[in-house]
């Protein structure tokens, strides 16, 4: 096994903030422990999305979310995956949402 940093970027995630809905991306660094890059990306982007879930103030719309990996760093620090780095959220146009 070996340690991962898959970094993972999400868009059309609607966010409540103050009675409003806001429609935000994110992006996130999650660290997973896996045997091959396949099995690192599918585990981290399960995390991303339980941790999505857990949240009361997001919504996914299945139809329009979007979840893709940006980056794949194999061999980090054994420690990492110990570590839970924050989500990374921004506002997204409404222009944009198609």
């Amino acid at each position: 096994m070996m340690a991962f940093k898959i970094s993972v970027c999400g868009q059309n995630v609607l966010m409540m903030t103050d009675n409003d809905e806001v429609c935000c991306g994110f992006v996130k660094n999650e660290y997973v422990w896996a045997r091959t890059e396949q099995e690192a990306i599918t585990r981290a982007k399960n995390k991303v999305l339980a941790k999505l879930v857990k949240n009361p103030a997001i919504h996914l719309n299945a139809a329009a979310f979007n979840l893709e990996v940006d980056e794949i760093e194999a061999g980090v620090a054994w420690w990492k995956p110990m570590t839970n780095e924050s989500f990374i959220f921004y506002r997204r146009e409404q222009d944009s949402l198609s």
